[in-house]
């Protein structure tokens, strides 16, 4: 038995899958990233315990610039037309047990439930291994452009021979399932609050 976890910075098991993350870099990239997505989603086993199978960190776009957005000259909210809070990045991706199918899974998971919770727009920083995992994944996969490592953020990181394995970034637009038709109708007042959530 699986389960679909989330781990949140902060909380047991975040810190676990940030050294899951940089070992399985170091072990395919001679790479030692640090990961610091909003969130993890974790593949486990029936004890809900990471680093599990699989795991892929979320960051969300109202939560600042993008990695991929680093190797853009246009922000994805203006190249979309769409607003920062529906779009999210999948980064930080690991399988765990090469072959299981493990990655794939959690992947079409992620997705899945990204569109079911209305978000407009997915985006990777992926090798070509990661981009035919995402293929039928997704109804369509746009090529943004290939990562270049001279537009890194933090051009101290060390990533070993990532970049020779040709990443490039990519979105997909995310549509929700026809049950979405059942969701409250938009016209309905919002509740007024007096202090608004913030990233």
């Amino acid at each position: 038995m699986y389960i679909v976890r989330n781990f949140y910075k902060g909380r047991p098991g975040y810190r676990c899958l940030q050294e899951a993350v940089r070992a399985h870099y170091l072990k395919h990239y001679g790479a030692t990233p640090e990961p610091q997505p909003d969130l993890f989603v974790c593949l486990t086993g029936a004890n809900g315990g990471a680093p599990g199978y699989a795991c892929a960190g979320i960051s969300y776009g109202d939560s600042g610039k993008l990695f991929s957005e680093y190797y853009l000259d246009q922000s994805l909210d203006e190249r979309y037309h769409i607003d920062r809070a529906r779009i999210a990045e999948v980064g930080a991706f690991a399988s765990f047990h090469s072959g299981s199918g493990a990655g794939k899974y959690l992947l079409n998971n992620v997705i899945k439930t990204l569109a079911l919770r209305n978000f407009g727009l997915v985006v990777l920083t992926a090798t070509e291994q990661v981009r035919q995992l995402l293929i039928p994944l997704v109804d369509t996969l746009e090529d943004l452009g290939g990562a270049d490592r001279n537009r890194l953020r933090d051009p101290g990181v060390n990533w070993g021979n990532y970049y020779d394995h040709g990443p490039r970034v990519v979105a997909s637009r995310l549509s929700a399932p026809s049950t979405w038709g059942n969701a409250p109708a938009l016209a309905l007042s919002q509740p007024h609050f007096t202090c608004q959530a913030s990233a």
